[in-house]
């Protein structure tokens, strides 16, 4: 049987997060004799330079978004690549790539990553692209979530659940496992690793490292990352005086580097399409700590593989630190049962070869 062919438009990012890591993996274990995938990236990312460095088909147009030429790029390049799929990730790739699909005559799968309500802080974009989402969304012949989270927010929203097929995301183990609370620092390192922006929730993690002071002060917290809320953020833990409790440390694109100082791993996120760094952390043998939001609580057992704090408020992170710094007896048992847990459900060729028949099923 000749390989179908699958455009996948990507409308990128600042930084490196859920999306790229997830069409990374994809690119790297997909099954070369099922699909050719070709990524067709609205500006040169960090992704796409990844990609093409690998030597993967890639075709890089204009980055501005609503262009009619990038429109017209990509119907010329589906003709002339005789694609047989166009696959979405993102809200502007969504808009592309379902005009492009319905004008060439060729099927388009939507994959979602995340709540789109809580992408964008502009009241105007945020609503612009949700009504553009859905007068749309009856071009897509399939979506794919990464959660029952994001899937049950579709359903809100009118689109058939027949139409959506939940699959969780594969991970890579790290190859990092130490035992929690490893004798190479003298503080128990509480790692976050996530986009500076409001729905990680990392202003409700300073203040309430800030009650910890009080309670527990063994204890550092170090934030991995950047984005738009890195200077406000910084003021919050400089008001706060806790500058010797709580660290952003910058961009880091090694996990290994990062897990190795990490005792525990916390995600205070107040919405999450799946959690990919919570599971990539229980794979390297990490308890994690994470808030009841999103799809945090499905790939959670609470007191089993990780503890779910009662909100996203900071007295309950607080609360929830609190427990594993004083029981490390809890720990250790948790990054057992989590490790075990998320090397058994979250597999990456298991979830390679469910995507690939989802995407092979839309070109029936």
């Amino acid at each position: 049987m000749k390989a179908k062919k699958v455009g996948i438009i990507y409308s990128g990012g600042k930084y490196w997060g859920g999306v790229e890591t997830y069409l990374s993996l994809l690119f790297d274990l997909y099954d070369k004799e099922k699909v050719e995938l070709c990524l067709i990236s609205l500006g040169n990312w960090e992704l796409s330079k990844k990609l093409q460095e690998k030597e993967g088909k890639v075709f890089v147009l204009s980055g501005k978004r609503m262009r009619l030429k990038t429109f017209a790029e990509i119907t010329q390049l589906i003709k002339k690549e005789k694609i047989d799929l166009l696959v979405s990730q993102g809200v502007v790739a969504n808009f592309y790539a379902r005009l492009s699909a319905f004008f060439s005559g060729v099927p388009n799968l939507v994959t979602v990553h995340s709540e789109l309500a809580q992408d964008y802080n502009n009241v105007f974009i945020k609503y612009a692209y949700l009504f553009s989402d859905i007068a749309f969304s009856p071009i897509t012949k399939k979506y794919i979530t990464v959660s029952h989270f994001l899937k049950n927010n579709l359903t809100k929203r009118g689109i058939n659940k027949k139409k959506i097929d939940v699959i969780y995301n594969g991970v890579q183990l790290s190859g990092q496992k130490e035992d929690f609370h490893s004798p190479k620092h003298d503080k128990i390192v509480i790692g976050s690793i996530g986009r500076l922006h409001k729905v990680k929730g990392y202003d409700n993690l300073i203040e309430a490292a800030n009650i910890l002071e009080d309670k527990n002060p063994n204890f550092r917290i170090v934030i991995w990352g950047d984005g738009p809320e890195k200077e406000n953020l910084n003021k919050k833990i400089k008001d706060f005086e806790i500058d010797h409790h709580v660290e952003l440390a910058g961009f880091e694109p090694d996990l290994n580097k990062i897990l190795s100082r990490v005792d525990v791993y916390i995600q205070p996120s107040l919405s999450e399409g799946f959690g990919l760094t919570v599971v990539e952390a229980m794979l390297a043998g990490r308890p994690v700590i994470v808030t009841p939001a999103g799809a945090l609580k499905e790939i959670v057992n609470n007191g089993i593989t990780g503890i779910i704090s009662k909100s996203t408020e900071p007295k309950d992170l607080a609360d929830s630190i609190l427990k594993m710094l004083e029981d490390k007896e809890l720990g250790k048992e948790l990054s057992v049962c989590a490790r075990n847990y998320a090397v058994r459900e979250f597999d990456p060729e298991k979830w390679a070869n469910k995507t690939i028949k989802a995407y092979l099923e839309v070109t029936k």
